[in-house]
């Protein structure tokens, strides 16, 4: 089913995937291959393959995401472009290289009371210097699951 969206009504929650190149593809057909196994939820794939490159049965929907001739391709401003194409009012993106272990069926229920929700990132890298009043509990946020619903304040985040 390439392009339908008829289930992304009011009150719909959905996963959606950017994968920008060939080699992203297959990571991104894994990674759905491990969330299907606890999750029903429909899966969107934004991408610039091919369409008919994409394993049937995997994604619900795949829609084209282009690269602008003008700019170059830079994954965290098309990670945002796909963030903000969800046909869904509650949205978990994710990235390509993700493996689901388990049910997220928890961190849905986060979508209740915030507009956004992400994990710290693990790899994080402590980038202030000494001096400053950043506390240590700060973390930057990984980017490569995140939680998200439709509202004013994110559309005027994107």
């Amino acid at each position: 089913m390439h392009g339908d969206l008829s289930f992304a009504g009011e009150g719909s929650r959905g996963v959606i995937y950017m994968a920008m190149g060939a080699s992203y593809l297959q990571e991104a057909v894994l990674s759905a291959r491990s969330l299907r196994r606890y999750h029903k939820d429909p899966i969107l794939l934004f991408t610039d393959q091919d369409q008919r490159a994409v394993a049937e049965g995997i994604f619900d929907v795949v829609m084209p995401l282009e690269r602008s001739g003008l700019l170059p391709h830079r994954p965290h401003r098309d990670k945002l472009v796909a963030m903000r194409r969800s046909p869904f009012r509650q949205t978990l993106f994710l990235d390509t290289d993700t493996f689901v272990a388990g049910s997220l069926a928890d961190a849905w229920e986060l979508l209740e009371r915030f507009d956004l929700a992400f994990a710290g990132d693990r790899g994080y890298v402590d980038h202030f210097p000494a001096d400053t009043e950043v506390p240590d509990s700060f973390k930057e946020p990984n980017l490569g699951v995140v939680f998200f619903r439709a509202s004013e304040a994110l559309d005027r985040l994107w």
